[in-house]
């Protein structure tokens, strides 16, 4: 019975991983760096426009403009105590009695009725879903929705560098009567908190909060390790990473069947910092465009290009 029981536990982390993949890859990776940044993040942040042509490769895009270094990090492992998870779960409504194995924290058999929740040792991923999505009251605002959740956040030592989020709209549950007129609309708004450091994006590295009409959290999927400057390493020129793009495969999985270009074209290239390694926060150049066939135009997947030559081992 034990064994079959440490079997459920790892088939449910196996499953809370699949879905922070699906959802950290999801509506994150088309982000620019912002200009409000540091004087270290505005000397990498200026642009240039790059012109290029290579056989079926060709580039029309805005650049950074690089001349010198960047700082990496060393992706940390989080050192949860039992207390502390104890006291996060109360918070989350939770009964505060959470059970623990090698791989993190869970909820306990009373408390999965009502709750999923899983919290990873090793990665500092957590998932929470409360069942009960029709249990908010009240109609606060956008902003207090916001202020509500930033609260939360602050009081359960979670997220401290979070900024302002992203506000992505959802119906929540909707009552009807038995005439098929729509009686009541709950609402839920989603909060997608993006991480950036010294103003370049982490892809990756970001957290999802979907909060009901009353400020009462419905679900969290979250992906925020702590990290430490590690060192500062070269930075290739966006030449060099074109070059190595052209060596990559183009994946057009939006298309059906698969576009097989004759040109590829590359729209945009950002700067930033890659979670990919699990080890490191490392510095890449996020190549987006699109693909042609004939008449026939398809946009391909981001590709991430490293942005140094050096190891960072």
């Amino acid at each position: 019975m034990s064994e079959i029981f440490n079997k459920s536990k790892k088939i449910k982390f196996f499953t809370v991983g699949i879905m922070l993949f699906l959802f950290l890859i999801t509506g994150c990776i088309s982000e620019v760096p912002s200009s409000n940044s540091t004087t270290e993040s505005n000397n990498l942040m200026n642009t240039r426009v790059l012109h290029a042509t290579n056989g079926t490769y060709s580039i029309n895009a805005t650049v950074p403009l690089v001349t010198g270094n960047i700082m990496t990090y060393t992706v940390e492992k989080p050192n949860y105590s039992q207390e502390w998870v104890n006291s996060l779960a109360k918070k989350l409504g939770m009964s505060g009695d959470v059970r623990e194995n090698e791989y993190g924290f869970y909820a306990n058999t009373t408390d999965e009725e009502k709750f999923g929740f899983i919290l990873e040792k090793n990665t500092q991923s957590m998932v929470f879903m409360s069942h009960n999505e029709g249990s908010s009251s009240g109609n606060l605002t956008d902003d207090e929705i916001i202020t509500t959740v930033k609260d939360f956040l602050k009081g359960a030592d979670l997220m401290s560098d979070a900024g302002e989020p992203r506000v992505v709209y959802s119906p929540g549950v909707i009552t009807m009567s038995r005439s098929g007129q729509i009686t009541h609309v709950s609402k839920q708004i989603v909060l997608v908190f993006s991480r950036r450091i010294n103003g370049l994006p982490v892809w990756g590295s970001t957290s999802m909060i979907t909060v009901g009409s009353g400020g009462n959290i419905i679900t969290i999927a979250m992906f925020w390790p702590d990290y430490q400057p590690y060192k500062t390493i070269p930075l290739k020129s966006p030449e060099q990473a074109f070059g190595e793009f052209q060596t990559k495969k183009m994946d057009f999985s939006d298309s059906e069947p698969q576009l097989r270009p004759e040109k590829i074209v590359v729209t945009n290239v950002s700067l930033g910092y890659s979670t990919t390694g699990g080890k490191y926060f490392q510095p890449v150049y996020l190549f987006e465009g699109y693909g042609q066939q004939g008449n026939e135009t398809q946009q391909f997947n981001p590709v991430e290009i490293p942005a140094t030559n050096e190891a960072l081992e």
